[in-house]
């Protein structure tokens, strides 16, 4: 009886090995991007170019969120895939077994909508990692993620690796706070958004201190100033790959 303990013991590490490993080459084979994402009190902006730094596309919504009630998240999710357009900021999420609205939807029909203004904490919170969730899905449509090999038929998902490059406040910027939003959003995020489900693994690099204030101070006006923040992020993203695991080499 010992014997056969040992040897189902075994079997069941096995078992767990070989399934950690068929994961591991799951994720190294997912699509990858660089993003460029400044997550405002306001307005939320991200550039994105795929691992060749080409086929930029960029995206801009309100930064509101509402929690909602599971019954509200399914009479919507009935006609998701038809009725909510992301190209007008309509977006329904559910992560960790929560249902969210964003965006101008969020707006609209949240009855407690919060845009967060004020708490500094934000930064490296769920407030901003479902916003920067939102933004990956809005970018990164199911066929665009299709095309690129990013469909999991297995499990139904669409899939993909997101290397992020954000920013912070002057006001709120240290090397630890910095730190504190690297650990935050990096890792693996399963969730649901507009009625399909997302396998996103964000890597954060650089975390910057923000510089609009001196752009608009010299005379560049704040939407040009924004868009130029953004090109510094994600060429930041582009040109600098820090793995989540690493200790050393992260810029900010």
């Amino acid at each position: 009886m010992r014997e056969r303990t040992c040897l189902t013991s075994r079997y069941a590490t096995q078992r767990t090995y070989i399934k950690k490993e068929i994961e591991v080459t799951t994720v190294q084979q997912r699509p990858l991007y660089h993003l460029g994402a400044d997550i405002g009190n306001r307005t939320s902006i991200g550039f994105l170019r795929d691992a060749n730094g080409i086929n930029e596309r960029c995206i801009q919504f309100t930064s509101f969120l509402a929690e909602i009630a599971e019954q509200e998240s399914q009479r919507f999710s009935a006609g998701t895939q038809t009725t909510l357009d992301p190209n007008e900021g309509e977006y329904l999420l559910t992560y960790q077994d929560k249902h969210y609205f964003a965006g101008k939807l969020a707006q609209q029909q949240g009855a407690l909508a919060i845009d967060a203004r004020g708490v500094a904490d934000r930064y490296w919170g769920q407030h901003n990692l479902l916003l920067l969730l939102t933004m990956v899905a809005a970018l990164l449509c199911p066929k665009d993620l299709r095309e690129a090999g990013g469909y999991n038929p297995a499990e139904n998902t669409y899939e993909c690796i997101v290397r992020v490059g954000t920013g912070m406040p002057v006001s709120l910027y240290t090397t630890q706070r910095a730190a504190l939003v690297r650990h935050a959003l990096s890792g693996i995020h399963r969730f649901q958004f507009n009625g399909y489900s997302y396998v996103v693994q964000l890597e954060v690099g650089p975390v910057i201190m923000e510089g609009v204030g001196g752009l608009i101070l010299h005379g560049v006006e704040e939407e040009r100033a924004s868009r130029l923040r953004l090109k510094l992020l994600l060429r930041a993203s582009l040109l600098t790959h820090v793995s989540p695991l690493r200790k050393n080499g992260h810029l900010g």
